[in-house]
């Protein structure tokens, strides 16, 4: 059998000789699968108002949401290859019904007052800054009793749990879910880092952990950090833990918010984890791969694995702030977490 006739003979039978891939199957590095991209807040603002014209939770789809979608990666919706990011608003008077799913959620307040979210029967207050997370398999609701649009960020790890085969997704039995436990029940007992209650064996709380962490806790942690531990990379930056176990937020999902002061730039580096980020406030650019991508407050930035880059705050008085969410739990977990920085930069220190 000559080798072109074998070739033909093992590739019917859908095996495929390894020494003829070369480096697309073990390559020696990341291969760039999709591209950094960046959403301009001034595009998707006002095509999030004009969604009230089409669209009302509960009647023809759930939430109003627009997701980041990248155009690399059409088949999936993902923001990144495991995460999708999305903007959801709601409106005074307006509730959306409960359900729950497998993907995990985050939740970053971006403006609005007077709305708040129910998960497992605990009813949250949602404000400006605030960050909050919707376990897997979690009931979980929004109504919104103020005034003006409330909006905010939502990330899930959508993608990973689709192509895990572990997507699931079930209504609640009614629209809305009975309040089963006071207000804030988790803030109460899990907010004071390090202080728990000593409870009986049969005390139970409707979530196992901290479900909100208030801005104004993030902005004290920022300041402290920024006297005693900068990162060179981040500037000052903190990350959103589980009190309880001391790991990530959520399992699949890591959640960060750093601070850049005026005329800050960072040092660059690459990581094989992904990351999305939200300018919460400030105006500054993001160097990837030696292409500039500059920002403003509400900007969506996407940073692919294995990608150089670094941040540079352009104003001179302000300081900027970065929300971000990433999947570095994943890459932790199943040990393929890996980091580094710029060798030039590292020679020149």
């Amino acid at each position: 059998m000559s080798q072109e006739d074998y070739y033909q003979d093992v590739r019917e039978h859908h095996l495929e000789p390894l020494w003829t891939i070369g480096d697309w199957f073990l390559s020696n590095e990341p291969l760039r699968v999709y591209r950094p991209y960046q959403w301009h807040w001034s595009d998707v603002y006002p095509r999030l108002m004009a969604a009230a014209d089409h669209m009302v939770p509960g009647q023809g789809g759930a939430r109003r949401v627009l997701v980041y979608a990248h155009p690399d990666l059409t088949q999936t919706l993902g923001t990144t290859h495991t995460l999708n990011v999305a903007m959801q608003m709601i409106l005074p008077g307006e509730e959306a019904p409960a359900h729950r799913h497998t993907p995990l959620a985050i939740r970053f307040i971006i403006t609005g007052q007077g709305a708040s979210t129910t998960v497992n029967g605990e009813r949250m207050a949602m404000g400006s800054g605030d960050f909050l997370v919707t376990p897997r398999w979690a009931w979980h609701d929004h109504r919104h009793e103020g005034e003006g649009p409330m909006v905010w960020m939502d990330g899930l790890d959508i993608p990973l749990t689709r192509w895990m085969g572990g997507m699931f997704v079930e209504p609640y039995s009614a629209s809305m879910q009975e309040e089963s436990v006071p207000s804030q029940q988790s803030a109460k007992v899990f907010g004071t880092a390090g202080i728990y209650p000593k409870v009986s064996e049969d005390f139970k709380t409707a979530n196992g952990s901290l479900m909100v962490y208030p801005w104004e806790a993030t902005r004290k942690a920022l300041e402290a950090v920024r006297e005693v531990a900068l990162n060179p990379f981040d500037g000052a930056i903190v990350e959103y833990r589980n009190p309880r176990s001391g790991g990530p937020v959520l399992p699949s999902l890591g959640a960060t918010m750093q601070s850049l002061q005026p005329r800050e730039t960072t040092k660059t580096h690459r990581h094989t984890s992904s990351v999305a980020y939200y300018v919460f406030r400030g105006e500054g650019c993001t160097d990837i791969d030696g292409q500039m991508y500059d920002w403003s407050q509400g900007d969506v930035i996407v940073i692919p694995p294995w990608h150089w880059h670094r941040h540079r705050n352009m104003s001179s008085t302000q300081e900027a702030l970065l929300f971000a969410i990433n999947d570095e739990p994943v890459m932790q977990n199943l040990g393929l977490y890996r980091e580094e920085g710029l060798p030039s930069e590292r020679d020149a220190d």
